[in-house]
């Protein structure tokens, strides 16, 4: 480094000599005219003034580049502190909600909404605060804010909007959240479960079975989940048959209707002896009970089995008295005993049969 700097010392020297000999020799001699205006100098004047034009243009090129470069640190340190502020709060926002401080999250969520990295947590989080807060109004602006954050954050804010509509019993407004977001996104596992879940809530039993083969072909709930809800969806249509004109051709046409799968389940089995009694159609039901239960000896068929009163009722105890040579200490059959007993008069077998009720225990 120092043979460098000496190296270079002598060259300045040696070139500042030779300069300064040509200076003496001839300073030469430079004209600028314009117009009517001109301008006189030695060459070597002119020479030093462009050198520190040059100079100065470098210097104030400089100082304008690190003006720009310090406001757009500036801009970048402003963007910064905003979004750090912004999730700052967010936090604070969501500890809000889980300690249920509906007001505070509101206000801490929605005032850094807008510089937020994700602002679709902030508007649906502050859209359940409003919700908690009863406040539908600011509920529903938020969630449509929501809807708009990003892409695809229509259907999340959907599905929010019907949650919270079914929370506050307003199945129907739900349903038709729940149908607009079904056309946009068909088949969507989510809207199909809650889809489900809304027309039972409201008793659409057709509806339900009509929605059973797209919920199992989507796979949006369990499969015996599903099959829990069909069940329940058969009970509803053979109940709203039972009370129509000309109720029992209705029964009847409905369990016809019924998979062969559901009509040995001890759900609808009961409900469909239930509604032919109903409908004056006890013999009926018997024979449907008695069937039933050599099938699947279901404890509520072999129940409702002594509480139907047939036109028969010495054969519906002959039967139960069958039964009660598989399963002899069945608590369920021998009250049904009992029952039939008594519609029989037979007061001896229903004394014993209450004696063995009382020391019966549940089969293991």
């Amino acid at each position: 480094m120092k043979v460098r700097t000496l190296v270079y010392a002598v060259a300045a020297v040696i070139i500042g000599g030779l300069l300064g000999s040509l200076m003496l020799k001839d300073a030469g001699y430079v004209l600028i005219a314009y117009d009517k205006a001109a301008f006189e100098t030695s060459v070597w004047f002119a020479l030093i003034a462009l050198v520190l034009l040059w100079v100065l243009a470098r210097l104030l090129f400089a100082l304008a580049r690190r003006l720009l470069r310090g406001g757009a640190d500036f801009a970048n340190w402003r963007q910064k502190r905003r979004e750090t502020t912004a999730n700052q709060r967010t936090e604070q926002g969501v500890l809000h909600i889980l300690e249920g401080r509906w007001a505070d999250a509101r206000k801490a969520l929605t005032e850094v909404a807008s510089s937020a990295p994700t602002p679709i947590v902030n508007y649906l989080g502050a859209a359940r605060a409003a919700h908690e807060l009863k406040d539908a109004d600011e509920r529903d602006r938020l969630l449509d804010l929501a809807g708009g954050a990003a892409s695809g954050a229509s259907l999340a804010a959907g599905l929010t909007r019907a949650r919270f509509l079914a929370e506050h019993g307003q199945m129907q407004e739900c349903l038709e959240t729940l149908e607009g977001l079904n056309e946009a996104s068909p088949r969507h596992p989510r809207v199909l479960s809650m889809l489900l879940a809304c027309h039972e809530e409201l008793g659409d039993w057709d509806a339900v079975v009509e929605l059973a083969p797209v919920i199992g072909k989507a796979k949006a709930v369990d499969p015996s989940d599903l099959e829990q809800s069909l069940q329940r969806a058969w009970c509803g249509r053979l109940e709203a048959s039972s009370t129509s004109a000309d109720a029992a051709q209705n029964v009847r046409e409905t369990w016809r209707e019924i998979p062969r799968r559901l009509k040995r389940t001890g759900a609808v089995a009961v409900r469909y002896a239930q509604c032919l009694d109903a409908v004056g159609e006890a013999d009926v039901a018997v024979r449907i009970l008695r069937r039933a239960i050599e099938r699947n000896p279901d404890d509520r068929l072999i129940q409702l089995y002594g509480e139907i009163w047939s036109g028969h009722p010495g054969e519906q105890l002959a039967t139960a008295e069958k039964w009660l040579e598989h399963t002899p200490r069945d608590p369920v059959l021998l009250q049904t005993l009992v029952r039939l007993s008594l519609l029989n008069e037979e007061w001896a077998k229903a004394k014993r049969y209450v004696e063995l009720s009382a020391t019966a225990r549940p089969p293991d």
